[in-house]
Order: structure tokens, then C-alpha cells, then sequence
């Protein structure tokens, strides 16, 4: 906090100093609720109050928004395509990414191989990366391929990741929630 306040101070904070502030002051000003023109008032979601479905949409919006900045158009599929909850099209480099929606780190032996990316959050923060890629940070730094779960049903996930784990996953981290 000191060395953050002295930056402050001599005006040298960083774009992403000035994101946290940003994000930091948008939850202390967000209401529970607000009213449009009209009079209607509506509620602020609770995550944890929506069933697994609803959050499952409402971490497509999220997520699509955050792809939205980086030129993705997102389009929700009705079923998983090939393994695929939804795709991220980018017009600009005709290229379309199968994107597999989790709530957590997870990866899957079925999706070995087939150039799948994975989307998830951990700790308000967001993160797109090739399944198979994810796979080989997992085997570097962690010992779920050699878990259970693994070897007997070919799956894995954790809603917390290890520290070494989450480095490498960092410049795959394309947003935060707010």
C-alpha cells in the first residue's frame, strides 16, 4: 500500500494501477439495484443464488464481454459442439476459437487434441487458454495427472489452483470481473 501511495503521489501509476482504482471504486459505488426511465427497478444477481445453468449464461456474458475487447464475437452454441459451449469469432483475422465454458481451472482427456480452448475465472479474473496447453501447464506444476480422477475417469479440476500453475496461466488472463 505504501509503495502504491507513493506512486500516487509522483504521478506514476501504471494503466493497470489505475484499472484496480477504477474497479475499486466501482464496487464501492454499486448499488444493489437501479431504476430505469420507466420506474422498474431491478435487482443486482447474486452469483450464488443462480442455479448451475444460470450461471453458466451469465458466465457467457462475462466472459464475452471481456473477449469483446480483444475483437471476439462470441456466439452461444444450444449444445456442446464438439466440446464447444460457445465460439469467439475474430472477423479482422478470419479466425474462430471453440471455447469450453468452466467456473474453474478443469481439463478433460476427450478434449486432448481436439484445439479446444478453455475459459474460466479464478479469483474475479478470467483466463482463455488452448485445453492442450493447459494439460502441459498442469502436468509442469501441479500432481493431478497422477489423481484419481484422472487416471480413472480422465478428468480434473480445482477451484484452487496452485501458485505455480496460476504464473503460467497469467498472459493467458484476458480480463477481471468487476
Amino acid at each position: 500500500l505504501q509503495d502504491f501511495l507513493e506512486r500516487l503521489a509522483q504521478e506514476e501509476l501504471s494503466s493497470e494501477d489505475w484499472y484496480e482504482i477504477e474497479c475499486f471504486a466501482h464496487r464501492k459505488s454499486k448499488s444493489t439495484a437501479f431504476e430505469h426511465s420507466l420506474g422498474k427497478r431491478f435487482e443486482h444477481v447474486e452469483y450464488k443464488e443462480l442455479n448451475s445453468k444460470q450461471q453458466e449464461v451469465f458466465n457467457f456474458q462475462k466472459s464475452s464481454a471481456m473477449l469483446a475487447d480483444y475483437g471476439f464475437n462470441c456466439i452461444k452454441l444450444a449444445d456442446d459442439w464438439s466440446g464447444a459451449d460457445f465460439l469467439a469469432y475474430r472477423q479482422d483475422e478470419n479466425e474462430t476459437l471453440r471455447v469450453q465454458l468452466k467456473s474453474r481451472p478443469y481439463i478433460n482427456s476427450k478434449y486432448c487434441g481436439k484445439n479446444l480452448w478453455m475459459n474460466f475465472p479464478v479469483d474475479e479474473r478470467w483466463f482463455l487458454v488452448p485445453h492442450d496447453q493447459l494439460v502441459e501447464f498442469v502436468a509442469m506444476t501441479t500432481s493431478w495427472l497422477e489423481s484419481q480422477s484422472w487416471k480413472k475417469d480422465g478428468v480434473y479440476h480445482s477451484s484452487s489452483p496452485s501458485n505455480a500453475l496460476m504464473q503460467l496461466l497469467e498472459d493467458f488472463c484476458v480480463g477481471r470481473l468487476i
